[in-house]
């Protein structure tokens, strides 16, 4: 089910990225500033999924999310001396793909929503631990897909993107503040008003959603 926020940020310490997996990105954007464009390919299989995945979530069409990993790569590789400033590589493309899609959101305009591509909710029903959908554990049955469907679309891009995040992308609440530059307790509140949106929504079946 979906963790408690008040029980993460209050009994367990934040989990901190991989410094070796910092590191090694650190590198590739190095590569990247001095033009090497396998660093970028290199760049893309590796956080791609991520990426599409969130901006699918805010802007609820596969079209438009992989117009934004394809936006987000191609303003990357022209960042040039910037590219070595960059502390916190995964957070940064996270910050650059959520940008890009609210870019979407807002150019659609706020009086017209979207159905939820269907695409969603096969990447949804499965636990994020590298795995193919044939491989990992289902966490929604496929009878639950409408319901989540409705519940979801009623909650906000912002409270979207951490339950994404957190839930399926397993990152915890300081790193999440940091990709999408809020505090801590923002990210786990947004988080916390989610949950109760969707249990007020889904009741008993809320209990489910990992």
């Amino acid at each position: 089910m979906m963790p408690d926020p008040e029980v993460n940020t209050r009994s367990e310490t934040p989990s901190r990225p991989d410094p070796e997996e910092v590191l090694r990105d650190r590198r590739r954007l190095r590569r990247l500033a001095l033009g090497e464009t396998a660093a970028l390919e290199e760049l893309y299989d590796l956080h791609a999924k991520r990426l599409f995945g969130l901006a699918l979530w805010l802007t609820r069409r596969s079209e438009d999310a992989e117009e934004v990993v394809q936006t987000v790569m191609v303003k990357l590789a022209g960042r040039g001396q910037e590219l070595l400033s960059i502390r916190m590589p995964a957070a940064y493309l996270v910050s650059m793909a959520r940008r890009e899609s609210l870019d979407i959101v807002t150019r659609r305009g706020s009086h017209r929503e979207e159905p939820w591509d269907e695409s969603l909710f096969e990447e949804s029903r499965y636990r994020r631990d590298g795995a193919s959908p044939q491989d990992a554990v289902p966490v929604l049955p496929p009878e639950d897909a409408i319901a989540v469907e409705t519940a979801m679309s009623a909650l906000p891009p912002e409270q979207r993107e951490v339950v994404y995040l957190h839930v399926y992308e397993g990152w915890s609440f300081r790193e999440i503040g940091e990709a999408i530059d809020v505090p801590t307790f923002t990210a786990a509140s947004r988080y916390r008003l989610a949950l109760e949106r969707l249990r007020e929504q889904l009741g008993e079946d809320a209990k489910e959603i990992r």
